[in-house]
């Protein structure tokens, strides 16, 4: 049997040219939620689904190339996720060299049962980067597009 995931792929996602102002750091995608708190995740929260927004570049039939910011929401699967968001930050050990390497951490929200909205303080390695346990957990997720912006055409 097809996997339930296959029907509803089937209802075309909303694209759109309009949505929130943007804001450099700020998620450009439709639908994210206005009312996220940035904080360390309390002990008891318990997640329903995680929303993220990604940014890339799309070829739009007859519209050209676009950066697009597309809301994605996954309500499956998240235990692995919320392992590697419980982890400690890691200590820089002395005399590592770290790289000047500058990455954008990922933009994702987690739901909570009774609609609370978090956007969780994420793990880092002793360089300051994102840990990879987080970033693989979160590209793991079953995601399903919820909403496709176009930000502007290239």
């Amino acid at each position: 049997s097809p996997p339930p995931s296959a029907s509803a792929s089937a209802t075309p996602v909303p694209t759109t040219t309009t949505g929130p102002p943007l804001v450099a750091g700020q998620p450009a995608c439709v639908g994210w939620p206005a009312n996220a708190t940035h904080s360390k995740l309390p002990a008891s929260f318990e997640p329903v689904a995680v929303i993220r927004c990604v940014t890339d570049y799309q070829m739009i039939p007859g519209k050209g190339q676009w950066e697009v910011a597309t809301l994605e929401r996954a309500d499956q699967g998240l235990a692995p996720l919320m392992t590697a968001l419980r982890r400690h930050n890691q200590v820089r050990p002395a005399g590592t060299f770290c790289s000047d390497l500058v990455e954008l951490p990922p933009q994702f929200v987690l739901i909570g049962k009774d609609g609370q909205a978090i956007r969780p303080a994420l793990p880092v390695t002793g360089c300051g980067l994102v840990q990879g346990e987080l970033l693989g957990a979160l590209a793991a997720l079953p995601w399903q597009k919820v909403s496709v912006r176009l930000v502007a055409k290239v």
